[in-house]
């Protein structure tokens, strides 16, 4: 018999440059990007049968955006002075009880706050890269626990990571099959359940970054040594880096948020066809996020990115919104 076979198996599966850090920051973000997905597969669907519209869901999704913003350039000047750690806890218990409030509240201002605290609405079940405020501390976590040479990889299994999160999330979305053309009792049952394992799964991503042990950085932000500054190197790189973010977040914020609301106004599907929908682009994706290191090396980082960016705003311009829409279905009442 040949013995080295599994070892083989599981050079590939836990190769040596992964730790303790890095399998618990990648397990919580499978739980959370679960999370993520079922939330966005359920919660738009769920505040249309409530009786919003296109154009009140747009505000709710401007406000979500404008907080998740604000609280997200707060996480990454804060996580350098009291360590990331801490918001890798507190973000999936925010959206956690976010669920929770879905779940148990329908008053539209008391929504509103719970959306916007639990980041509700970025992005949709197709697209779990967008997990949370706390993405700019567990990028640098990540930056931190993994050698130079290996970070693209260990980037490259944290996305595959959301992807099948997403996968299992988009699958559980079948929870609230029942609300489609049921009884509003039912209705409002099913999609409980679907917040509540929403809330779970999200639990669960604050309680694994318990057990992260964060590494000890020789040097922090002084105030004593002024406000710091980035090197002047950097500045030009990531001027552009944040020009094309802005530009694809701006295409990625017209249609992310709307896409569970778009199938559901234009074709009639319930929770059950979106989610296996979206099960399926997650699947197909998994492979891609495992093969970005390679190309990277082979292509360079930049061309990757062009790349990849090209291919995902071709897949989007192809399919147009027609002019049909589905009648609004029944509404809930609590």
């Amino acid at each position: 018999m040949d013995t080295s076979q599994p070892s083989k198996l599981h050079a590939i599966l836990r190769p040596p440059w992964v730790n303790r850090t890095l399998t618990l920051v990648w397990s919580a973000r499978v739980s959370m990007s679960a999370g993520r997905a079922l939330a966005g597969v359920i919660a738009p669907l769920y505040l249309a049968e409530l009786g919003f519209s296109g154009l009140r869901l747009g505000e709710m999704f401007v406000a979500i955006a404008l907080l998740s913003a604000l609280m997200s350039a707060s996480v990454g000047i804060l996580s350098d002075r009291v360590g990331r750690k801490p918001f890798l806890i507190i973000f999936p218990i925010l959206t956690s009880a976010a669920a929770v409030v879905f779940a148990t509240m329908h008053s539209i201002p008391v929504l509103f706050v719970a959306a916007a605290a639990g980041s509700f609405g970025r992005g949709s079940g197709a697209g779990a890269g967008a997990v949370g405020p706390y993405q700019p501390a567990e990028s640098a976590l990540v930056t931190e626990v993994t050698p130079s040479y290996w970070r693209n990889a260990a980037f490259g299994r944290l996305q595959f990571g959301s992807s099948l999160g997403a996968l299992a999330g988009s699958l559980l979305a079948i929870l609230a099959h029942s609300s489609h053309g049921a009884s509003a009792q039912s209705a409002l049952a099913a999609f409980r359940l679907a917040f509540l394992a929403t809330a779970l799964v999200s639990l669960i991503a604050g309680v694994l970054a318990v057990w992260i042990s964060e590494p000890v950085r020789s040097s922090r932000p002084s105030r004593a040594k002024g406000r710091p500054r980035l090197p002047v190197k950097s500045r030009s790189l990531l001027l552009r880096l944040w020009a094309t973010n802005s530009v694809n977040g701006l295409a990625v914020g017209m249609i992310g948020p709307f896409l569970t609301y778009w199938f559901y106004r234009r074709f009639g599907a319930g929770p059950e066809e979106i989610g296996l929908l979206y099960a399926a682009v997650n699947a197909v994706s998994m492979s891609s996020t495992l093969s970005a290191a390679g190309l990277a090396r082979r292509w360079g980082l930049v061309k990757t990115v062009a790349v990849v960016r090209a291919l995902t705003a071709g897949s989007h311009s192809s399919h147009g919104a027609g002019s049909y829409v589905h009648p609004c279905r029944g509404r809930l009442h609590a």
